[in-house]
């Protein structure tokens, strides 16, 4: 059943930036966005349809949030934010617990009863306008994670949907939760323009639905909050971060210990410190820290592994490398990767294919240099191709800045959309449709030509991968 809430509202597309950096001072510290708090609980005001696209193929379903609101912190003011998700299919319901900046959406609330899917992909752009300074910026999921209330979202539309308790039911919901997701931002304040980046937990959710006796359930909320603690840049802020003041991006750390390698002073933890310690990788309770050798092993060809261990015991070959896996090392293999055809007339040993000349096909997909667009409502169509080849990929859509004075008038309409994953087949058009803020569609119809561009990456069926970016004029006069 659902379940019946009311909460807030506000639709604005965010701006896309490019991040550029200009030196700080020497001796200040750089600004900073930690202790920054984004948070919205208004009225819902936006439409309740068209928000999800699901790939019949992948299961996956793509759509968008957008938000205004309150900033409060070392930037105190106003934000917008826009976010895109991808989800994959539903696997659970996971109940949206109390926001980052403290609102608890209460008892009940939709996200309690409709599945939601594993969060797969995450990109949003923000803009904070506060007497304090400008901040624009952009975030990135850069790891997918298992289904959790941490990293989950819900995208759900009903249209005259029989829903057991409460009749026919219209309308959507959509939420997003976005855990530990990298950001970087552009912070412009009197003294200079600076870079800063951390990690920002999200949740979101907006949508609202109604049935024959009116409105069941109206939710527009957000709360956010940001930690750029990461005094060494390595991407991984200070509070998880086993060397905070030493890069070290993978968090490499041999023994387990509280302190990563780049940091540690024995990295083994065996006692002998580094400086002095013959083998510092393995640990070893002895004078030079190195482990007593071994008695002597039979190494028939004197590669340095013995002859039980080694995938080419009569022939030197101390990387033991098998490119087919078979067990038979390269060295002595007549076929190095078992695609059936000998080494002595296989042109690519190193590379698997039943073909004549045992190569696969390492050429970029072929991708369509024309596009054409139609806005129909607020809804963007683009028909792209006919491809020559089947590929998947994704697609992009930006808008070319304006110079003159069409640009004085355009100067609110700026669109960045996708990625939006596709499947083109040889022979055929590909067809794909956004969404735009209805702002976004008015100030479009108003210049009547509009500039985009449109950025394809796509990738064939032996796995070799192109991009390629269109540039589509845009017809979408005012009726």
């Amino acid at each position: 059943m659902l379940p019946t809430t009311a909460s807030s509202a506000g639709r604005v597309l965010a701006i896309l930036v490019v991040m550029l950096a200009v030196a700080a001072p020497a001796g200040a510290a750089p600004p900073s966005l930690t202790g920054e708090e984004f948070s919205n609980h208004t009225p819902y005001a936006g439409p309740t349809s068209g928000f999800c696209t699901t790939d019949p193929d992948t299961g996956a379903t793509s759509y968008s949030l957008e938000f205004t609101g309150t900033a409060r912190g070392p930037y105190p003011g106003t934000f917008t934010e826009h976010i895109d998700a991808t989800i994959g299919p539903p696997v659970g319901v996971f109940p949206m617990g109390p926001f980052p900046d403290g609102f608890d959406p209460g008892g009940q609330n939709p996200s309690q009863v409709i599945p939601a899917g594993q969060l797969l992909t995450l990109d949003a752009s923000f803009e904070i306008d506060s007497p304090t300074g400008d901040v624009t910026g952009t975030k990135t999921l850069t790891a997918v994670v298992p289904a959790d209330s941490t990293h989950a979202g819900t995208c759900r539309e009903w249209t005259n949907e029989p829903v057991p308790g409460f009749g026919t039911v219209t309308g959507a919901y959509k939420d997003v939760r976005a855990f530990d997701i990298a950001y970087e931002a552009e912070i412009a304040i009197a003294g200079g323009t600076f870079l800063d980046a951390g990690i920002t937990d999200l949740q979101a959710r907006q949508g609202e639905a109604s049935n024959q006796g009116g409105l069941l359930f109206d939710v527009n909320d957000l709360g956010e909050s940001f930690d750029s603690s990461d005094d060494d840049l390595d991407g991984v802020s200070d509070s998880g971060d086993n060397c905070p003041s030493s890069a070290n991006p993978a968090q490499e750390n041999l023994d387990g210990d509280a302190r990563g390698d780049a940091c540690d002073t024995d990295d083994d933890n065996d006692g002998a410190p580094d400086t002095g310690d013959g083998c510092p990788l393995q640990a070893a309770a002895t004078s030079d820290g190195c482990p007593a050798p071994s008695p002597p092993v039979a190494d028939r060809d004197g590669d340095g592994r013995p002859d039980g261990t080694d995938n080419c015991p009569a022939v030197a070959n101390a990387g033991q490398e098998n490119s087919d896996g078979d067990g038979e090392g390269d060295a002595c293999d007549a076929d190095d990767d078992n695609d059936g055809v000998p080494d002595s007339g296989d042109a690519c040993p190193g590379h698997a294919a039943a073909t004549g000349d045992g190569c696969l096909d390492t050429s970029a997909p072929n991708l369509p240099t024309r596009a054409s667009s139609k806005l129909t409502g607020t809804t963007l169509a683009l028909r792209i191709g006919p491809f020559t080849e089947d590929v998947t990929g994704t697609i992009r859509i930006k808008s070319v800045a304006l110079r003159g004075s069409a640009a004085a008038k355009a100067r609110r309409l700026r669109i960045a959309l996708g990625p939006k994953p596709f499947t083109a087949q040889a022979g055929q058009p590909l067809k794909v449709k956004f969404k735009l803020s209805r702002k976004v569609a008015r100030a479009a119809k108003g210049l009547g030509r509009v500039k985009l561009k449109a950025t394809i990456t796509a990738t064939d069926s032996a796995g070799n991968t192109t991009t390629r970016t269109i540039k589509i004029t845009l017809k979408a006069r005012r009726r």
